[in-house]
């Protein structure tokens, strides 16, 4: 059971980042993929020929069943920029082109273009720079003639758990229809023109606006009340359902929902953020209804031109991995499946500890936080606190994501063992739901 509601805040920087990087649709759509070489657009600049893109696949027209790690709720897939070593990189519709931590570009042989690049993340803007002509490879496919925004990310590690060597956004994405089997952990990439349609299930239609995918949506607030929005197809983002400020105070939401949870705190690229945490009785899906789920609400940090952001909200991966899901970049479709997962419940962090990772190997842990009126500050538990062991075993033998999600299970009791400063504590927390 994933429960990675309560970190929507830690991943929301990759939905942000396309209204800064994404090249006008237009040039984009100039530069459409052909296995074994670039299609030459008639009219097309010298420039962007030299930058068209050329997709080549080890065999046929697809690489299929390519294994991916879904950590803190999102996916991770092995990449390699330019023959590189193996790399972590974020698979994420919600990205507006694709990402390296700036940290790890020092070795890969990037070209860089003479312009910069500001990104707007969560909690403020970042600076960084664009490389392009970059090969991108996963398993069966190579993909050269990417753009790669070179930025920070080294402020989420700590949140996420875990290195975080990029970002596979738009510019990859859009050249394939991109199958992913949640219940497997593989992907499937294959060729628009020769990919024919074997699911069963529903298909949405969406739309792009710089570069990310968005669908209309209606949420059930009860049986009675209802909002309809545009809200983002993000793979990238942890959580059910995020909406963001300018929708929640447009709507009222903080009191049309019967119960809000405390602030709670994250961080993005650029800098601290807030949100709170709500259910919502549904919200559709195509022909499906997603029922009961956890949405955060973002407070303030998702502003755009004018205060409004490109989208109501996201719609993220604790919705799309109870699915077979098939993104179709080229018929603007998706195609979605239920799977094991799906009538699993929506839950979010029943201990009210907002924990950080620490360290090179991420397994030192330290309480970011505290949610007043829960189990923990009722233990006592501050920020500041060092995590040491869970039930008499050392904590460091947990990654974050593990932990995560065992601090979701309603009725549960942990012995926890802290440290601060000098001194030892023992503490016992019961976990309940608190929304």
């Amino acid at each position: 059971m994933k429960t990675h509601a309560n970190i929507v805040a830690r991943l929301a920087l990759v939905v942000l980042i396309s209204s800064a990087c994404a090249m006008p649709l237009a040039a984009q759509h100039a530069r459409r993929v052909r296995r074994g070489g670039a299609k030459k657009v008639a009219r097309a600049t010298k420039a962007q020929e030299a930058n068209a893109t050329q997709i080549s696949f080890a065999s046929g027209t697809s690489a299929t069943n390519i294994t991916f790690e879904l950590y803190a709720n999102v996916i991770f897939v092995e990449v390699r920029v330019n023959d590189s070593a193996p790399l972590s990189f974020i698979f994420d519709t919600g990205a507006g082109i694709n990402v390296l931590n700036a940290s790890r570009a020092a070795d890969l042989r990037l070209a860089r273009a003479s312009v910069g690049v500001n990104a707007k993340g969560t909690g403020g803007t970042v600076a960084g720079s664009l490389a392009t002509g970059a090969t991108i490879s996963l398993p069966g496919v190579s993909v050269r003639g990417q753009r790669i925004a070179v930025l920070p990310l080294q402020s989420l590690e700590p949140r996420v758990g875990r290195r975080v060597d990029g970002i596979l956004g738009y510019d990859f994405i859009r050249e394939f229809v991109t199958e992913i089997d949640y219940e497997r952990k593989l992907i499937s990439l294959h060729d628009p023109r020769t990919y024919r349609p074997a699911l069963r299930g529903t298909v949405v239609p969406f739309d792009l606006r710089r570069g990310t995918p968005y669908v209309n949506t209606t949420i059930y607030l009860s049986n009675s009340d209802r909002v309809n929005g545009e809200f983002e197809i993000d793979t990238g983002s942890d959580s059910a359902l995020g909406i963001y400020d300018y929708f929640v105070k447009a709507h009222g939401l903080r009191r049309r929902l019967p119960r809000v949870s405390g602030p709670q705190a994250g961080e993005g690229i650029g800098g601290e953020t807030s949100y709170v945490e709500a259910r919502v009785k549904s919200f559709r899906l195509g022909r499906y209804s997603i029922e009961h789920p956890v949405v955060g609400l973002s407070q303030g940090d998702n502003e755009g031109s004018g205060g409004r952001p490109e989208y109501d909200g996201t719609i993220g991966t604790e919705v799309f991995r109870r699915f077979h899901v098939v993104i179709d970049y080229t018929r603007r479709r998706l195609a979605l499946a239920p799977n094991a997962h799906f009538r699993e419940p929506y839950e979010t962090d029943m201990s009210g500890i907002d924990l950080i990772a620490e360290g090179e190997d991420f397994r030192a842990f330290r309480i970011a936080g505290i949610t007043p009126a829960t189990p923990a500050s009722e233990a006592g538990v501050r920020a500041g606190d060092v995590l040491t062991e869970i039930d008499g075993r050392a904590a460091s033998s947990f990654t974050l994501d593990e932990i995560t999600q065992m601090f979701a299970r309603a009725g549960r009791v942990y012995a926890l063992t802290l440290r601060r400063g000098d001194e030892t504590l023992r503490v016992s927390i019961k976990l309940r739901r608190m929304i």
